[in-house]
């Protein structure tokens, strides 16, 4: 599944009132988001396709690998 970086957890917060204050209202509401924390304190947030918002419910909790570009 997909995820995109957010960074820290002040930024999930802003990231947590975009999707469910302006962009995904109806998609998330009562819903919680779904994310990881990987070993350098980064949050990442799911964006596998089965959800219907970012930050949706993960298909698979299983991580086969990371690809990282810098």
């Amino acid at each position: 599944y997909p995820e995109m970086l957010i960074g820290s957890k002040a930024d999930l917060e802003t990231a947590n009132y975009l999707i469910k204050e302006i962009l995904f209202v109806e998609e998330s509401r009562g819903k919680e988001l779904h994310y990881h924390i990987d070993e350098r304190g980064q949050v990442w947030l799911n964006l596998d396709y089965t959800a219907t918002y970012p930050g949706g419910r993960f298909m698979s909790e299983e991580i086969l690998g990371a690809l990282t570009f810098n």
